[in-house]
Order: structure tokens, then sequence, then C-alpha cells
């Protein structure tokens, strides 16, 4: 992905993704691919040095 969610990150909150059990266990904030360099449970640290924006 280039982008991650429709207008920001923060999209991905409100989505079925997210409201999937694993993910709350696995504390993932949006999914590993929308990581600069995506690795397993990347997606924890939603920082925008980590995490593709536009």
């Amino acid at each position: 992905f280039k982008c991650c969610g429709a207008r920001r990150f923060e999209d991905w909150l409100a989505s079925e993704w997210y409201k999937d059990e694993q993910v709350q266990r696995d504390g993932s904030l949006v999914p590993d691919s929308c990581c600069k360099t995506p690795t397993l449970l990347c997606g924890r640290r939603d920082h925008p040095s980590n995490i593709q924006y536009t």
C-alpha cells in the first residue's frame, strides 16, 4: 500500500479489521501492510516514521 486508510491511518480504528479479536490481542493499530517496512506486528507502532500516511 502507498496509503493506509481512506483519509488517514486512523480510518482503520472504525474498520471490521480493527474489531477482530486477534487484532485486539496483538495490539495492532493498523495492518502490518501499512508499515513503511512491513514486518510482523509492525502495525503496533502508529508513529509517522513507521506508517504510510499518503
